[in-house]
């Protein structure tokens, strides 16, 4: 699997950098959602697609990729929509899981015993 994670970190992605290992590359996009983007549509993959399987409305796979991720609910179940997402993409869906919650920061209730 080559780099997972082309997108500038946040100051929270960098305190957590043990979350992406060593070769994360910043160079490449700007953001957690920019990345998550970009892997569905090089796989062509369509958002409604996505929402069929995983029963996830497309407002909150689209609030994903436009790092809107306030408006995801919180807990397990932001953690289980993010996760549902990267695994029908075909990416991994425990990594993205950890990139996810550096993103979104210590300041999400819920997420910090996860």
């Amino acid at each position: 699997m080559g780099d997972p994670w082309p997108f500038h970190p946040s100051p929270i992605i960098a305190e957590n950098a043990s979350y992406f290992g060593s070769t994360m590359n910043t160079s490449q996009m700007d953001s957690f959602g920019s990345w998550l983007r970009q892997e569905r549509e090089r796989r062509r993959i369509m958002l409604e697609d996505i929402s069929i399987s995983t029963k996830i409305r497309i407002r909150f796979l689209e609030a994903m990729e436009q790092d809107h991720l306030d408006q995801l609910p919180g807990g397990i179940i932001g953690c289980g929509f993010v996760r549902a997402y990267a695994n029908y993409i075909g990416i991994d869906g425990e990594d993205t899981v950890a990139a996810y919650l550096a993103t979104r920061g210590p300041s999400s209730p819920g997420l910090k015993s996860l």
